[in-house]
């Protein structure tokens, strides 16, 4: 796997030299954009004053003491049994997975489930946007097979087609237009991976978390239409139980495929 120099594997590194290095890192990558065809969209709008303004308010959101609450408010939300629900049932599948991307990671909620159900000879990438939930998640989850990178879901550092598992959970509600996340994430997928959204959906639960988070919950026919936009088919609709698939709750769960 060809990774860019964003990555910052000195997972054993003390506090200070790890938040230094994301830093650099985190310099490094503002004026990245992966791919071509995406270069022009995804600079006009996330290159622009209001772009920056955006990106350095959803960083200092998630880099403050409301970050650090995401464990809390995962388990009193259900947000952390819906994820070992969804690993150990097999609907988020790592177990053949040797390329795997976080994209998001957060606290690491999908990163240690991930880790424990992925081959010993997996290879995990969180990545993130702040560096302060990277080094969160460093300091929650010791594993040799784990790798970080400051990253913006928008200009990901990756080669094209890198991984044949990438996992993008509660994060592309934050952008104005998930869609240039969503061509970034098919970009940086195998042609015979598998891709895992997790997004805020429109209902009334699901915008109360919107207003406490600054985000833009997706209506479900217009998500699934996004995807189809970038080239995304999808595989299954995910549902924690089939309570949650009757009331339309739990957000909007999908498996995708390149098409």
């Amino acid at each position: 796997m060809v990774l860019h120099e964003v990555l910052v594997p000195e997972r054993d590194a003390g506090t200070h030299s790890m938040k230094a290095t994301a830093r650099d890192v985190e310099e490094k990558g503002r004026g990245m954009c992966s791919t071509a065809s995406g270069r022009d969209r995804s600079e006009a709008l996330f290159g622009s004053a209001n772009g920056r303004e955006y990106r350095e308010r959803v960083r200092s959101q998630y880099s403050s003491a409301k970050g650090a609450l995401l464990t809390v408010s995962g388990f009193l939300s259900g947000h952390e049994s819906m994820a070992e629900s969804y690993f150990k049932r097999g609907a988020i599948d790592v177990r053949n997975a040797r390329r795997i991307l976080d994209v998001g990671c957060g606290m690491g909620r999908f990163v240690r489930r991930a880790l424990q159900y992925a081959p010993p000879d997996a290879t995990l990438v969180a990545a993130d946007l702040s560096w302060a939930m990277l080094e969160r998640v460093r300091l929650r989850v010791r594993d040799p097979r784990l790798r970080f990178a400051v990253a913006d879901v928008t200009r990901l550092p990756f080669a094209s087609e890198s991984f044949d598992r990438v996992i993008c959970a509660w994060v592309l509600e934050h952008l104005p237009q998930p869609e240039l996340g969503l061509a970034e994430l098919k970009r940086v997928l195998c042609p015979d991976g598998k891709l895992y959204v997790l997004v805020t959906e429109a209902t009334v639960p699901g915008r109360i978390s919107a207003w406490l988070w600054n985000c833009f919950p997706q209506r479900r026919d217009r998500f699934l239409g996004l995807c189809e936009q970038v080239g995304l088919a999808c595989n299954s609709e995910l549902w924690w139980t089939p309570v949650h698939r009757w009331l339309r709750l739990g957000g909007i769960c999908l498996e995708l495929h390149r098409k």
